[in-house]
């Protein structure tokens, strides 16, 4: 089970602040919703690629409007800072996010992964500095003209605070805290991050702030390339007797979900178990080691198992794996922070790791995800031990 990521030390998580719930108004007016009658618009110092970046000034006498590329699928965000918002000059990045409706955020806000549904792009605003806001800023997000508002409507945050060094915070805002005016979703936002507009599902009762899993990551630094990814049948890579697996990489923006199955027999016949671990990657650029290869911050932020078969079953029964005794076939179990491998109590909980992915231009193309060369050197558990190696199975793109 031991796999390209799962050598590495963790984040420790922990819940933090007060208690929100979500909410809208289809009507009222935020604080910053007549920002425009006295304001003016930033001139973008730089257009590239749907990312608009723009100069705020700290003595500015009128609101300034940075707003987002018209080549973004963001197209028509807006972002306002009243005079006296910021404490020194800034460039104000606003870029299309990677969604925030995630596998991660529903592990990190502890609600069912089906609780929130995007009902719009995530919109990323970003300060050239590690400032906190002054004054909180005004971010207008346009709903699709198909989108009904209702009471289900809510706003979903990522973002990191000057005061928590290292950090990111995950969470819903209040309903004091945006309004919907003429289709137009207005965030009184206190913080530089990431914001969603979602549609909520059930009773989500009480959600806390949490320390996220996930970074807020950009949506043109994500995985090179979105699809599935198949490998071949081989032996397993913790060298159980006995062990075989066929895996699947499925990549999609900064998501990845990774599928061992496992098998009885060299031919991958007789299914054992199936392992899922859902991730969220960054890009971080190329390394020398391996040759060609790309850095790659991995957030782990949930692992599940699932025996396939009885032979499965009673093999994880028998072994006590993960100290459970319950195991029944076509049943997940989440095992996420569970001590399931005693030489390493820690390999499944959720955490970052510094890796890499070798992607090669073959027909089709085929991946290497990164593996240790020497555990005591490159574990992946800080940027200076990113993983040297890369992983004996091969992917290839479907």
């Amino acid at each position: 089970m031991c796999s390209f990521f799962l050598n590495r030390s963790l984040l420790s998580l922990s819940l933090l602040l007060v208690l929100h719930a979500c909410g809208s108004s289809s009507s009222s007016t935020s604080p910053g919703s007549d920002s425009h009658a006295a304001s003016q618009k930033v001139v973008l110092k730089s257009d590239v690629g749907g990312v608009a970046i723009g100069t705020v000034s700290a003595s500015a006498a009128l609101a300034q409007v940075v707003s987002a590329s018209t080549s973004s699928a963001i197209k028509g965000v807006q972002v306002s800072f009243a005079p006296g918002s910021l404490a020194t000059n800034v460039d104000i990045t606003v870029e299309q996010a990677d969604s925030l409706v995630s596998v991660n955020t529903a592990l990190d806000l502890k609600i069912p992964t089906t609780a929130v549904s995007a009902a719009s792009n995530a919109v990323l605003v970003e300060s050239s500095t590690n400032v906190d806001p002054v004054k909180p800023f005004t971010l207008e997000i346009p709903l699709p003209t198909s989108f009904r508002l209702s009471s289900t409507t809510g706003v979903l945050f990522r973002i990191i605070k000057a005061a928590d060094p290292g950090e990111v915070f995950t969470g819903f805002l209040a309903a004091n805290d945006f309004s919907v005016v003429n289709g137009v979703v207005k965030v009184t936002a206190a913080y530089f991050g990431a914001y969603q507009v979602v549609t909520i599902s059930g009773d989500l009762g009480t959600v806390s702030e949490a320390v996220s899993t996930a970074p807020i990551v950009p949506i043109g630094n994500t995985f090179p390339t979105s699809g599935t990814w198949l490998s071949d049948c081989q032996t397993c890579r913790n060298n159980v007797p006995d062990c075989y697996e066929k895996d699947t990489l499925i990549s999609n923006g900064s998501s990845i979900q990774l599928i061992y199955n496992t098998f009885a027999d060299s031919a991958c016949l007789l299914a054992l178990a199936t392992a899922t671990t859902y991730i969220t990657d960054l890009i971080e650029g190329s390394v020398t080691t391996p040759a060609g290869a790309l850095a790659v911050n991995a957030y782990f932020g949930r692992f599940l198992f699932t025996p396939v078969s009885s032979l499965g079953a009673d093999a994880l029964n028998t072994t006590k794996f993960c100290g459970l005794t319950d195991w029944v076939v076509g049943t997940t179990q989440n095992i996420t922070g569970l001590n399931c491998t005693p030489s390493e109590p820690t390999a499944f909980s959720a955490g970052l790791v510094y890796s890499n992915v070798l992607i090669n231009a073959d027909s089709p193309p085929t991946l290497r995800l990164g593996a240790p060369v020497n555990s005591e050197v490159d574990d992946g558990s800080a940027p200076a031990k990113r993983m040297l190696g890369s992983d004996t199975v091969l992917f290839t793109l479907q």
